[in-house]
């Protein structure tokens, strides 16, 4: 869980950057950091999804995964 903490620090300190994103002729995928939170955005000819999730939520939820699995050893 180290590294997960880290990578979450270094999101949270950093500017507002576009992760991943990739362009086809029928769809259009971005993976973004915007603010406080991680953005994903899917287009394609079929659906649209959108969501946010908070970078502390994230956090919250690596903390709470890395707790139940020390008590499960």
């Amino acid at each position: 869980m180290p590294v997960i903490r880290a990578a979450l620090d270094g999101l949270r300190e950093s500017d507002d950057v576009v992760l991943v994103e990739v362009k086809e002729p029928d769809q259009h995928v971005e993976v973004e950091k915007l603010g406080g939170s991680i953005i994903v955005d899917v287009d394609d000819a079929g659906e649209t999804v959108h969501v946010s999730a908070p970078l502390r939520a994230i956090s919250d939820t690596v903390e709470q995964l890395a707790d139940a699995d020390s008590k499960s050893l």
